[in-house]
């Protein structure tokens, strides 16, 4: 009787445990963004490079932080109707949260904003033959993010010079869920 007791108590008491999600800008601990994430909204200044069959049009699955620091990530992408999966390593940069790597031209990336329990926001500016071109991405913990999030995104993306018209809402379109849910 005094064990089954003792066992309600604790379980009460982990009840009351609320784990706190603080909004953090800056000063990253990027190993707390490991694991599964979804790809919500994507925005560009170049829209070509987001709509179908454009080469920054992928859907994170996971990312994991290395020993090194650096980020490694899973992704698919869609081609020709079907689902693809590819990996990359992002290499850590002296900035907090901020990551470089080569994919479609040079990539120096960083996050922008995150709570790690909800969502993820980066920022990307790419390099390719003298050409330039930037673009955000909003993750989330779940396939979808509040409309608040997605509005506060839809303004960070503005402050850079994206137009709101070039924010595309992921959830819409296949993002080859099924192929990251039978792994």
């Amino acid at each position: 009787m005094l064990l089954l007791l003792l066992c309600v108590g604790l379980t009460l008491v982990g009840a009351n445990k609320k784990v706190v999600c603080n909004v953090d800008r800056d000063n990253f601990d990027v190993s707390k963004v490991s694991e599964k994430w979804y790809s919500v909204l994507l925005a560009s200044d170049v829209r070509e490079k987001i709509v179908e069959g454009g080469s920054m049009r992928i859907f994170v699955e996971d990312m994991d932080v290395l020993q090194n620091g650096s980020l490694y990530l899973n992704y698919h992408f869609k081609e020709n109707g079907a689902c693809s999966k590819f990996s990359m390593v992002c290499d850590s940069t002296d900035k907090s949260g901020c990551f470089q790597v080569e994919y479609d031209g040079h990539n120096d990336f960083c996050i922008v904003e995150t709570n790690y329990c909800d969502y993820l926001m980066f920022h990307l500016r790419n390099e390719k033959l003298g050409e330039h071109y930037q673009t955000m991405e909003l993750y989330s913990r779940t396939p979808d993010a509040s409309r608040r999030l997605k509005r506060r995104f839809e303004r960070e993306c503005m402050k850079r010079g994206i137009p709101k018209e070039n924010v595309l809402d992921l959830t819409k379109v296949d993002r080859c869920n099924q192929d990251r849910e039978s792994v």
